[in-house]
């Protein structure tokens, strides 16, 4: 017996159970879950990307805030961004 022939009798017989096809709802709010993966990933991939243009270039705001992308972080970037230095003594 061929796979196509088991699979109609098993189907006439009660035996398999049918395919889940999910409504159009839970398609949208699948799609809608990749889609926030994906954007929080490549937001996580730029984040890392500053981190690693920051080093170099002894910029260690790290050691002075605890988050770099908070409302203060992002102040001082962009003061580095625009041509900005700024010189602290100890």
């Amino acid at each position: 017996m061929k796979d196509d022939e088991w699979i109609a009798q098993l189907g006439r017989c009660g035996l398999i159970e049918p395919s889940y096809i999910p409504n159009p709802e839970v398609k949208q709010l699948r799609l809608l879950t990749r889609r926030l993966r994906s954007y929080k990933q490549r937001q996580t991939q730029i984040k890392n990307k500053i981190h690693n243009l920051l080093q170099p270039t002894n910029i260690k705001l790290t050691s002075y805030l605890s988050v770099i992308f908070s409302k203060t972080g992002q102040s001082l970037l962009m003061f580095f961004i625009n041509g900005n230095s700024l010189i602290m003594t100890m």
